[in-house]
């Protein structure tokens, strides 16, 4: 039993990067109160523009501990300084703009019991006919490839994510970096049939075909051999979290 006025560890950690996202952090962090078990878990939102979204989250009371943090710019590194200050055993990394399914934390705890790692299927915001094929083909290379990129919401047993270096700081890629490592290694990632929502609105701005063609050859560069930081260099603008990551 606890001691009196002892805080008690969380049971899942969840990891949101931030890079200008005032306008729906505050919905982020509304979708989570209405999680079952979310008050046994503890929130860490890093922002990685010198804490420029912070101020848009209300000094409202939340069902769960939260921690605002500001690091180095960049999704990899972002996540990586949140996981080192996380408590739990258990890491949850989410997309300020991914909507988790219902009973999602009960899921990743019952899934972490068995495996090491695990991401959930894609779904979007738009119910438009051409998302719906989109997503529809991606889920299926998901499935053939085992490679969930990040806005599937990955978790992973915090011990294993130490282990294999986490996301390296990468500013890009480094969700394809991490599912490549745990591969490498035989570290089966269990992909669950149960789906995130993720918002469409990067690919109504940058367009659907050019969001394609612009992801699937920064992936073709990747896989070839040209180092993350060389892709960041060209593809600046996805440093600050503008790649929608299918």
């Amino acid at each position: 039993m606890p001691r009196e006025g002892a805080v008690s560890r969380p049971d899942l950690s969840i990891v949101i990067p931030v890079y200008r996202e005032a306008a729906v952090i505050e919905g982020c962090l509304r979708n989570l109160t209405r999680q079952e078990g979310i008050g046994g878990a503890e929130v860490l939102v890093v922002d990685g523009e010198g804490g420029s979204t912070l101020p848009a989250i209300r000094g409202r009371l939340y069902p769960f501990r939260l921690t605002t943090l500001v690091s180095e710019p960049g999704r990899g590194a972002q996540l990586d300084y949140g996981a080192h200050r996380a408590r739990a055993d258990n890491l949850l990394f989410l997309h300020a703009d991914t909507i988790l399914p219902r009973k999602a934390l009960k899921l990743v705890k019952l899934t972490l019991r068995d495996y090491a790692a695990g991401a959930f299927t894609l779904g979007v915001t738009s119910g438009r006919l051409r998302y719906r094929v989109w997503v529809l083909l991606v889920n299926a290379v998901t499935r053939l490839t085992r490679v969930p990129y990040g806005d599937r919401a990955h978790f992973i047993r915090r011990a294993f994510f130490l282990a294999v270096g986490g996301y390296e700081g990468l500013p890009v890629m480094e969700d394809v970096a991490l599912m490549d490592k745990l591969r490498r290694r035989r570290i089966p990632v269990r992909i669950l049939k149960q789906k995130v929502r993720t918002s469409v609105r990067r690919w109504e701005a940058a367009g659907l075909l050019r969001s394609i063609l612009r992801n699937r050859g920064l992936l073709l560069r990747y896989r070839c051999g040209v180092s993350p930081r060389k892709l960041a260099e060209r593809y600046a603008p996805l440093t600050g979290h503008g790649k929608q990551e299918i």
